[in-house]
């Protein structure tokens, strides 16, 4: 009687663990369809930032390429009368050049 009990109980779960088994498979297939959307979704998303940030980063460096410009600029500005009385022989115009070249040296 006990065999009979345990034949019946293994056959009852023969007959329904399929069954089961393809409502568990469409759930997971569902889930997973959910995070492939997801993970697209964060994947765009990312793209996009990734694009925003090269542009960003290549007007940064625009930009720092002008502020150098102005400042090798600003230095020929500080430099030419210095350099004019240099040629002159004039010995304050050979201190003032001095004076310049240590700020451009002390300068960050």
């Amino acid at each position: 009687m006990k065999k009979l009990h345990i034949i019946l109980v293994l056959l009852l779960l023969a007959l329904v663990s399929p069954t089961f088994g393809q409502k568990t498979k469409s759930k997971s297939k569902k889930q997973l369809q959910s995070e492939i959307n997801s993970l697209q979704k964060e994947i765009s998303t990312a793209n996009q930032l990734l694009k925003k940030t090269k542009k960003d980063k290549e007007m940064t460096l625009n930009e720092v390429n002008l502020v150098d410009k102005k400042i090798k600029q600003r230095e020929n500005l500080i430099l030419q009368p210095a350099n004019r009385r240099l040629r002159r022989g004039n010995q304050y115009g050979t201190k003032q050049h001095q004076n310049a070249q240590l700020r451009l040296e002390e300068a960050p």
